[in-house]
């Protein structure tokens, strides 16, 4: 099914495109701007061809507003619908395509996988000349792309570019996810519930002009605070994968460096704690020998206290008072022999 566009450049008669002034480049028409024009100024529409917004000027054409009954948008005038256009469920839905325009307009995108920011500033954000063409012949054509510089290492990790796709109720292949990693572009889906797509289009309802204008406004408040999303394709460039195993190489010599320092203290301690060791041992045995010669004394030396004690004892039984001179003399003697 082709992409239902609902954004365009016009001009008036002179083929001179209408500019943005404020932003001095060409003014981008949407879908629902057209249609409330139609109904309240008809005459001023009528002046205004609308073309498609390749950056190529030769490469555009003529788009026509159609109105029907679940939808608004913009179709080739004359070039069949089949021509360069995605394929795939979510292209034919307008929250889908109002999720797309409005990522295409920020500068500043804070993103969110799980508990991880990327908050992305970039240069640009494409949303037309996206027909991608590898050399196994695979052609793809992603909802947007992007370009940033910063941050720098996420930059420098994918290249400066990611690819964006918004799922409704498509999801991303798997062949395509392989293609783009194979050839290091990454991929960032972002899905949009049930509560981030249009009322109408849920309930299969008449989707008007007011409606998708409020819903633009309302994607633009959301999404200026956080996109969720899921990395679908995380390739690294081989320069930074260059970088990143010269790194690695480094930390891992380094590494080698650390553990082998911490070996040769190991055998500096080891041999430190059998040293001392040996002086312990040598100290036990010295200290052994001083205990028993220190022992020996101590119980010679109370042995001598016992005998000096027997004799006190005897010294003490002897009546002195009833003993003759001679005989006290003799006792003396005989204790102190």
């Amino acid at each position: 099914m082709a992409r239902k566009k609902i954004w365009a450049y016009a001009y008036k008669g002179n083929r001179e495109y209408i500019k943005n002034k404020t932003m001095d480049k060409e003014r981008l028409f949407y879908i629902w701007e057209v249609m409330k024009m139609r109904r309240e100024n008809p005459e001023e529409l009528s002046l205004l061809t609308f073309m498609s917004t390749q950056s190529n000027k030769n490469k555009r054409s003529e788009l026509v507003d159609v109105k029907t009954s679940k939808s608004v948008f913009f179709r080739y005038k004359s070039r069949p619908a089949t021509d360069t256009e995605p394929q795939h469920s979510d292209s034919d839905l307008m929250s889908h395509e109002i999720a797309i325009l409005v990522l295409s307009e920020m500068q500043t995108i804070k993103f969110q996988d799980k508990d991880k920011i990327y908050e992305i500033e970039f240069d640009k954000i494409k949303k037309d000349d996206l027909n991608i063409r590898f050399e196994n012949g695979a052609t793809y054509i992603p909802d947007l792309m992007g370009f940033f510089k910063k941050p720098e290492s996420l930059a420098r990790k994918w290249g400066g570019k990611v690819a964006i796709e918004v799922k409704v109720t498509h999801a991303c292949e798997d062949i395509k996810i392989k293609d783009f990693y194979d050839h290091n572009i990454p991929i960032i889906e972002v899905s949009l519930g049930s509560k981030m797509r249009l009322w109408s289009e849920l309930k299969n309802a008449d989707i008007n002009d007011n409606e998708m204008e409020r819903h633009y406004h309302f994607l633009h408040q959301k999404f200026s605070n956080v996109v969720y999303m899921k990395i679908l394709s995380d390739p690294i460039m081989p320069n930074e994968a260059r970088v990143l195993i010269s790194s690695i190489k480094k930390e891992v010599t380094e590494l080698k460096n650390t553990i082998q320092n911490y070996q040769n203290r190991l055998q500096t301690q080891s041999t430190q704690n059998k040293e001392h060791l040996e002086k312990i041992d040598s100290l036990e045995k010295k200290n052994t020998t001083q205990y028993q010669t220190i022992h020996a004394s101590l119980d010679s030396a109370l042995e001598k206290n016992r005998i000096l004690e027997e004799k006190v004892q005897q010294l003490k039984k002897v009546d002195y008072t009833q003993l003759s001179l001679t005989e006290k003399l003799k006792k003396l003697f005989q204790y102190n022999a």
